[in-house]
């Protein structure tokens, strides 16, 4: 007599049933024998995905992005036995990080979003490489900037206009601050006053930028459009 099979399971599990990292597929009842289980991963890559019986991993359930993983073979789950999924990529944990840099052509302002692993992803549903978003840049390249082939900081801030910040050195004695106007890039150039304004220029003086939104320990700090500037007699 040929052997009969029926599912047992069949559903679509999102971050409500994951949150949580873990959802019971099968408890309780009469004995059980599973001959196989497929999962597909919709919208993510799945790295630390497993079955659980009764406490003890049984398989991983690891798949790309649109793939399915199936395990076959034959276990017997008991009726007190408990069968879980279970998973470290859920809850998905985000943080989005912002950063400047020279690229060589311009000052840019930039952003990407981590995994709960530190790896970039990809927000634009295309390539990994659109994990990297350049949000803004300046207007003026690097050639039309005052020192910014030597920049030591740089910030962005739009409080007053969308403006790129940065403190720059010569190789000797000199240190200056500037501010030079941005915009989104390959966008429009017009609406911002500051084109490579330099705020200071000091012989042996050593000075930064403070990030505004942090509290510092200081005596005599001067407000720049939501930028703090200190400096310090060498």
């Amino acid at each position: 007599m040929a052997e009969a099979f029926k599912k047992l399971f069949d559903s679509t599990l999102t971050a409500s049933n994951l949150n949580d990292g873990e959802h019971t597929v099968l408890s309780g009842g009469n004995n059980k024998l599973i001959k196989s289980i497929s999962l597909t991963s919709l919208d993510m890559d799945l790295s630390n995905t497993y079955l659980e019986l009764d406490g003890n991993n049984i398989g991983s359930l690891n798949a790309a992005q649109g793939e399915t993983v199936t395990l076959t073979g034959d276990q017997i789950l008991a009726p007190t036995s408990v069968l879980k999924l279970k998973t470290t990529d859920y809850p998905r944990v985000a943080e989005k990080v912002i950063g400047v840099c020279n690229d060589g052509t311009r000052l840019r302002y930039y952003s990407y979003v981590e995994d709960n692993s530190g790896n970039a992803i990809d927000v634009s549903g295309t390539s990994a490489e659109s994990a990297l978003q350049f949000n803004w840049e300046t207007v003026e390249t690097v050639g039309q900037l005052g020192y910014s082939s030597d920049a030591i900081d740089i910030t962005f801030n739009s409080a007053q206009g969308n403006h790129i910040y940065y403190t720059t050195h010569d190789n000797n004695s000199v240190q200056t601050y500037y501010s030079t106007r941005a915009r989104t890039v390959g966008g429009p150039n017009t609406g911002y006053y500051n084109n490579n304004l330099q705020y200071t220029y000091q012989n042996y003086k050593a000075f930064g930028m403070r990030d505004q939104y942090r509290t510092w320990d200081t005596t005599t700090p001067t407000a720049i459009t939501g930028n703090a500037f200190f400096q310090h007699e060498l």
